[in-house]
């Protein structure tokens, strides 16, 4: 196969290429190398690749494990270049050592830019996706707490995990029983006991109180002043 052939077919497929000698000097650049570099592809003979793909840098060692390697290439997916526009493109860089008398190494630069702007838009709505779950999960444990402050604890469970809800217009109903306590003697304590102290024995009581209604079904739904209001369903 022609030299000119196999080019137009590399070319047919957004591919662009170097050849470099064993100290990265450029020996011939395809046509559409400019698409990536910004430079007339037949003014690179001589220059430095890696003065065009600093990605290269530090990656002599690798290089050398190459030539003794002959068929294994390095790959370097998705890097990106900004074109005169101040569009990103990005191409996976491979390079590979060539065979003799041509010691040296092929880079080969592939165009991926739609895949790869496809991976970054897939992040953006994993991370979005995940962004409104943990919302949405926090908004639950709160709606769940709320509900369970102002309808029986059984109530509240059948109401969080029922998956179809009433109509907006549709009312649910039921049957309830009320209960109305009050705290007795709770002036005198206000006004004979330190302050921290009287909220320390409320505290104390409510939670005794509404462990026992829990016990029995009920939840309690109003706290005003020394008064408790407490429904059983």
């Amino acid at each position: 196969m022609s030299v000119w052939l196999l080019s137009k077919i590399i070319e047919r497929h957004n591919i662009a290429y170097l050849l470099v000698d064993e100290q990265f000097h450029i020996t011939y650049a395809s046509a559409k190398i400019d698409r990536w570099l910004n430079a007339d592809p037949d003014k690179l003979e001589g220059f430095s690749a890696l003065e065009y793909f600093p990605e290269l840098v530090g990656n002599e060692e690798t290089f050398q494990r190459l030539e003794k390697r002959p068929g294994h290439g390095f790959l370097l997916p998705r890097v990106e270049r900004s074109t005169p526009d101040g569009q990103s493109r990005y191409y996976d860089l491979y390079v590979e050592t060539t065979p003799p008398p041509n010691d040296g190494y092929l880079i080969l630069l592939s165009d991926v830019t739609e895949p790869a702007m496809l991976m970054q838009k897939l992040a953006t709505q994993r991370n979005e996706l995940r962004l409104l779950s943990a919302s949405l999960e926090n908004a639950n444990h709160r709606i769940s707490y709320l509900l369970k402050q102002f309808v029986p604890q059984q109530e509240a469970e059948a109401l969080i995990h029922q998956q179809h809800l009433p109509a907006k217009d549709q009312e649910a109903q039921g049957e309830a029983t009320l209960l109305v306590a009050g705290l007795a003697n709770l002036t005198r304590l206000v006004k004979t006991l330190p302050l921290d102290q009287v909220l320390e024995m409320l505290d104390n009581s409510l939670e005794d109180i509404d462990g026992i209604v829990q016990e029995h079904g009920g939840s309690i739904i109003q706290l005003d002043g020394n008064m408790l209001v407490i429904s059983f369903n």
